[in-house]
């Protein structure tokens, strides 16, 4: 994936004061694959999601039919 000089740069400025506590330094191509992580993270957590929510409906729909 691409992004923007300024998204690096501000991921830079996030992350690089924490990783210098442990005595790193993150360069540019760092901070694209904490993006792309963190990219992956939430399009794992919308396909969790939308499994959650079609399972939540498909358990109220079949509760609902029984009843009847």
């Amino acid at each position: 994936m691409s992004y923007s000089k300024e998204l690096i740069q501000k991921t830079l400025d996030y992350w690089g004061p924490k990783y210098a506590l442990i005595g790193q330094n993150l360069t540019a191509e760092d901070a694209r694959e904490i993006l792309d992580n963190l990219c992956g993270l939430i399009e794992y957590l919308a396909e969790l999601d939308k499994k959650f929510n079609q399972s939540i409906k498909n358990e109220v729909l079949d509760g609902l039919m029984q009843q009847e």
